[in-house]
């Protein structure tokens, strides 16, 4: 599936690994759905493979034939979906200093890098300072606040980002099941993963979080809003997008900054609370929540 916007990146990156000049550790950041992991993979593939041209894969040889199989030797990949710990980072390590088995490169792609435990941040660091010749180092990372300044300063940054135009434009044409709806303008700039929440079916439930973000708050169900936030995620994420915009519409209108800001300030501590407390008792944040929202503006 061809993704237009990434192509003025990957051809930079192709120029510049022609000429010779490929940084050993590049850093790609953006929003989720914005293609930086299909980008980072594009570029391994093409890294490790016999016959690439430019920084494109040719598809072909063993190499590419392997890679697609998903079994590459000399190819390597950490997820926070496994978690990114120390261990995992030390084999890093371990694995661009061993010869390649494939006598060619060797490539490792971190994804959400800004998960990376300071611990672990500390053991990638050793590798980024010391570069093994063809050894390549792909991070992704949601936002290059999170990741600590040894990290991002030894890695060349490139920014994926896409236009709503070119986020709906792109949506409407390779994704059967799109079709316009309410919320679809607040991701518009993040078409993979709209695209991601169509094809697991959870639409539904984006869709009755933003008419609740909008709606009535006294009327919430909360039992069901509950048992929605606690599926995924992306869910809580979106949710709290909706109530940032929610707020927004009422300054645009009423100019409350007061209630405003108090309400910003809730919705706040109750994203962080999500992210960062295990065990978070979601119905009383709900509920504390609601009475926030439910005060009138005045």
């Amino acid at each position: 599936m061809s993704i237009p916007w990434l192509n003025p990146l990957h051809n930079t990156l192709s120029q510049a690994f022609s000429q010779g000049k490929l940084h050993h550790a590049i850093l790609l950041c953006g929003k989720r759905g914005v293609g930086k992991a299909v980008l980072a993979h594009n570029i391994v593939n093409a890294l490790l493979c016999e016959a690439p041209n430019g920084l494109y894969a040719c598809q072909r040889c063993k190499a590419c034939l392997l890679q697609n199989a998903g079994n590459h030797p000399d190819r390597m990949l950490l997820s926070s979906e496994n978690g990114i710990g120390v261990d995992e980072v030390r084999e890093i390590g371990d694995f661009v200093v061993h010869s390649a088995q494939q006598g060619g490169r060797k490539a490792v792609i971190v994804e959400d890098a800004q998960q990376l435990t300071v611990s672990a941040a500390n053991a990638l660091l050793k590798t980024l300072e010391e570069p093994t010749k063809n050894r390549y180092l792909l991070l992704t990372c949601t936002d290059v606040s999170l990741l600590p300044a040894t990290i991002s300063s030894r890695c060349f940054k490139v920014n994926v980002d896409v236009t709503r135009e070119q986020g709906e434009t792109w949506l409407q044409e390779n994704v059967r099941k799109y079709c316009s709806d309410s919320w679809h303008h607040l991701f518009a700039s993040q078409p993979l993963l709209v695209s991601t929440w169509l094809e697991e079916g959870i639409d539904p439930d984006v869709k009755s979080l933003y008419d609740w973000a909008f709606g009535n708050v006294s009327t919430w169900p909360l039992a069901e809003m509950q048992r929605m936030l606690s599926k995924k995620a992306d869910l809580k994420d979106a949710f709290c997008l909706f109530l940032l915009h929610r707020i927004k519409r009422q300054v645009e209108k009423s100019f409350d900054f007061s209630t405003s800001s108090e309400q910003t300030y809730e919705m706040s501590r109750f994203a962080e609370k999500l992210k960062t407390i295990s065990g978070t008792n979601l119905a009383l944040s709900l509920s504390l929540l609601q009475n926030v929202f439910n005060k009138p503006l005045n």
